[in-house]
């Protein structure tokens, strides 16, 4: 099943939205895999705020992988720390919204992470304080004006 999303208007970038239930260990509950396009930035949201945000290059994957993975591996690299929260909300309904565009910086690691980062700090000014479960970010100067307007459509669609 395709989750049906919203186009928004500034960079052709759709909006998805899905209310999910983590279970009791911290995992999303089996059968949770949504087709979502590649190279994205997202929002957990819970009782309407925003709790993290994050990006993916490979869609719902990337989340998936953060819930239902060990938090720590011997791996260092990919150890998911970054999902420490779905802990402290087992049991409890969450929102996640996914945003993509066709805007070719998306592709770009670098770029994902800068927006995330934008995001994050947009949200402490307007807020007052970090995202609740935001543990990094990687921020940059060198946002071009179409992905700060993405930033603003982001922040506008959550409510911020």
């Amino acid at each position: 099943m395709v989750p049906l999303y919203r186009l928004l208007d500034a960079n052709k970038m759709r909006s998805y939205a899905r209310q999910f239930t983590i279970t009791k260990g911290g995992k999303l509950a089996r059968g949770e895999a949504l087709q979502w396009p590649r190279y994205g930035i997202y929002a957990f949201i819970f009782d309407g705020k925003v709790i993290r945000f994050g990006e993916s290059k490979s869609g719902f994957e990337r989340i998936k992988k953060g819930f239902n993975r060990q938090l720590k591996t011997k791996n260092k690299k990919k150890n998911y720390h970054a999902y420490h929260f779905r802990e402290k909300y087992s049991g409890k309904c969450t929102q996640i919204r996914y945003y993509t565009s066709s805007m070719p910086s998306l592709k770009n690691d670098e770029f994902r992470r800068a927006i995330e980062a934008e995001l994050a700090y947009k949200y402490r000014v307007v807020k007052g304080k970090w995202p609740d479960d935001m543990i990094e970010i990687h921020f940059s100067n060198n946002l071009t004006k179409n992905q700060v307007r993405l930033v603003k459509d982001i922040l506008n669609d959550i409510g911020i």
